[in-house]
């Protein structure tokens, strides 16, 4: 049994069973097709669009802020084509202007600056997407940072932001009303 194959049950059996009551969404979101959204998650004016019933799990606390594109349908020559849906983790902050093809998923505690373009990816667990970013057909390591306007498109791209970063700064997230990120040298804890 591969690791994605785990990663995919395991998000399967977390999904919330619908909508959730405490989660906050705009007015004008538009959200279509299989799509869960789970505890105190933020939907703002933004398109989540699942086709072919895929799913779309958003998790937990997770904030996506306006003019926001997550969309899914099913194709069979994607990079990622046994995952068959978007999962987003719990206390994931996606900034404005962002889009999300899948399928994808977007691990717990990562940050996805503003004008992001993800497609056909796995982004691991706290890491730190700066603005204006493409990544695509690629996994993202957990505690990552990619600087910004990145073109991560193959493993060479990744390895090269990753050996400029040398992986010695991680992000950690408080969300509050306004989340806030602070990068720490893992050298000073």
């Amino acid at each position: 049994m591969s690791l994605l194959t785990i990663l995919i049950g395991w998000f399967i059996r977390k999904k919330p069973k619908s909508l959730s009551r405490s989660a906050k969404i705009n007015t004008k979101a538009e959200i279509t097709g299989k799509v869960f959204i789970d505890d105190n998650a933020y939907i703002g004016h933004s398109k989540i669009i699942s086709e072919d019933g895929c799913l779309i799990t958003i998790g937990k606390e997770t904030r996506i802020k306006d003019n926001i594109l997550i969309k899914v349908n099913d194709s069979t020559d994607r990079f990622l084509k046994d995952v068959g849906g978007i999962f987003i983790g719990s206390k994931v902050f996606i900034s404005s202007e962002v889009t999300i093809n899948g399928p994808s998923i977007i691990s717990d505690r990562t940050f996805i600056g503003s004008n992001t373009k993800i497609e056909n990816s796995i982004i691991g667990s706290n890491c730190l997407i700066e603005e204006g970013v493409i990544i695509k057909n690629v996994i993202i390591p957990p505690e990552t940072v990619i600087p910004q306007n990145s073109i991560i498109d193959s493993n060479e791209k990744l390895q090269d932001v990753l050996l400029k970063n040398k992986r010695d700064d991680y992000c950690e997230f408080t969300f509050t009303k306004t989340p806030t990120r602070t990068l720490m040298n893992k050298a000073s804890i």
